[in-house]
């Protein structure tokens, strides 16, 4: 038997273009968000300045040995078929589920370290929230491919599921995405693929 797909399949999928577009969206609206902040001599400026990463596995060991709080982890769960309303199976379009992990450091060793770390994940969390949810996010720039947007579910995790107990805690917003797996990426007016460079070495969006 031989091949019956003759052109290459290195092109991305439109989930993987979703999860990127995502990150993007987080890096650049945090970023002018801790602009902002500094304008206005914020005296916690720097709970706005976070590190964005995708599909990081180990985010509490992602700087090595810097500190990279706050930071924000972009993770791709699964995809389901989106079968609502028809009697037949339309396997193109698909509800995706995304984690954004959010992840605060109370920066003392106190006993409130963790209910500081709370408060700034929750902070950040809030922040991620407000900017999905937003009219200028409806699509995430990716009319076209992208239906719509939903946050699900917000969990605030306790200190003792960090690797850093009594400092660290996690909020995780569960995001419902909308989207036509099969649906062509067309950069333009409906559609506008932002930038993103990410490292290699611990998937950070450095740019």
């Amino acid at each position: 038997m031989i091949p019956q797909i003759t052109e290459r399949l290195n092109e991305p999928d439109n989930i993987e273009i979703i999860r990127d577009q995502l990150a993007a969206i987080i890096k650049l609206e945090m970023d002018n968000q801790y602009d902002l902040a500094v304008a206005d001599d914020d005296p916690v400026m720097d709970d706005y300045q976070c590190a964005v990463l995708i599909q990081n596995d180990e985010p509490l060991s992602a700087g090595g040995d810097r500190d990279l709080f706050p930071c924000v982890n972009v993770v791709y769960d699964k995809s389901d078929a989106d079968n609502a309303g028809s009697a037949s199976v339309n396997k193109s379009k698909q509800t995706a589920t995304f984690y954004i992990d959010c992840y605060q450091s109370g920066n003392t060793s106190g006993i409130f370290a963790g209910r500081n770390a709370a408060l700034k994940a929750m902070k950040l969390a809030r922040c991620i929230r407000k900017i999905l949810d937003s009219d200028a996010y409806t699509y995430l720039k990716l009319r076209g491919i992208v239906g719509g947007v939903q946050i699900i579910k917000q969990d605030v995790g306790s200190v003792a599921m960090t690797e850093s107990a009594g400092k660290v805690v996690l909020d995780r917003l569960t995001v419902n995405v909308s989207y036509d797996c099969d649906a062509p990426v067309q950069d333009g007016e409906m559609m506008e693929i932002m930038p993103v460079v990410i490292s290699d070495e611990n998937g950070q969006v450095v740019g």
